[in-house]
């Protein structure tokens, strides 16, 4: 797993596994975003698992999909504004490779 941190409180990286959030939690992460929607890739995992996993170590879990190939629409940026302004960090985002992730967060600066 390569984590790209893109602020003190947000990184970013590719597909996770539930296996994967003991490290990220032991990396100081509190809540985990997921913009990949379910049923992309045939070896990704659903996000209910990743959630169960997390929500078991005391994560936040959000899922926040971007379909492609149209991206991130207004209702998506809107809706990650609010989480990301409801959520506890550090935070980590991510999807198939980590590009929605890094994405959303850039255009949440502007």
């Amino acid at each position: 797993m390569d984590l790209e941190y893109v602020s003190d409180d947000y990184a970013v990286t590719g597909q996770i596994t539930s296996e994967d959030l003991a490290d990220l939690k032991a990396l100081g992460f509190k809540a985990v975003f997921c913009h990949r929607p379910d049923h992309e890739g045939e070896d990704q995992p659903e996000f209910a698992q990743i959630a169960k996993a997390a929500e078991a170590l005391g994560m936040t879990a959000r899922y926040l999909p971007v379909h492609m190939p149209h991206g991130a629409t207004d209702d998506d940026h809107t809706a990650y504004r609010a989480a990301l302004g409801a959520t506890e960090g550090p935070v980590l985002g991510y999807c198939k490779g980590g590009g929605r992730a890094k994405a959303l967060w850039k255009a949440a600066q502007g």
